[in-house]
């Protein structure tokens, strides 16, 4: 937290670099939610391993439960059934990957949205228990494409067709012009903070099937 604040973006990647060099380990994660996009499926740039009790057969079986209680597409009917959506596919499989970790990184940007605006380059997660890293957090739009630019980085191809943020196929739709960053997330809600609950702004919801077990 010290170098970000203290030095600013340059220093701020070059420790992260060479905390990697030095043989820190780094685990790439990218959630099973089964709702991924084509494009998302063959876009990974490392090799991505799960830690047990983070596997897709475990969230296959919660997904199961929840599309029999309230239906293939019922997210659609609901911000409940969205939000139970987003917590057995991406909120609980985060929660056991991230068990035992130290810190997680995200590229979180307070520029993607009015709810964003006052996250912190480093702060505790109640969500999971560890430190959160937020490395982009002063990233703009601009930023990010020049980087990305300069140094040949792949991008997901989807960004090439007019989606800016990119999440599970059937709640995710191409930006209509001059519509804010996030705007192409759960569209048909209302608009305001929208967040699957990994970063906040959802509260953790027990789904019905949950609620029978119990």
């Amino acid at each position: 937290g010290i170098v970000g604040r203290s030095f600013g973006k340059p220093l701020r990647y070059l420790f992260i670099y060479g905390a990697i060099v030095a043989g820190m380990v780094f685990l790439f994660l990218r959630l099973p939610t089964a709702f991924l996009p084509d494009e998302d499926q063959g876009f990974i740039v490392c090799p991505v391993q799960l830690p047990a009790g983070a596997t897709m057969e475990r969230t296959m079986q919660v997904v199961q439960q929840l599309v029999l209680a309230q239906g293939m597409n019922g997210f659609y009917n609901g911000l409940d059934q969205r939000r139970a959506c987003c917590q057995v596919r991406k909120v609980e499989v985060l929660q056991r990957a991230l068990k035992g970790k130290k810190a997680w990184l995200t590229g979180l940007r307070r520029e993607q949205s009015p709810g964003r605006q006052s996250i912190a380059l480093e702060e505790p997660d109640e969500l999971t228990g560890v430190i959160k890293l937020n490395p982009l957090v002063d990233w703009t739009h601009e930023d990010v494409w020049s980087y990305l630019k300069q140094f040949s980085v792949p991008y997901n191809p989807l960004h090439d067709q007019g989606y800016a943020s990119i999440g599970c196929e059937p709640c995710t739709r191409a930006l209509q012009p001059g519509e804010e960053e996030r705007a192409g997330r759960w569209w048909w809600e209302q608009a305001g903070k929208k967040e699957c609950g990994l970063h906040g702004g959802a509260p953790t919801i027990v789904s019905s099937t949950e609620k029978g077990a119990s």
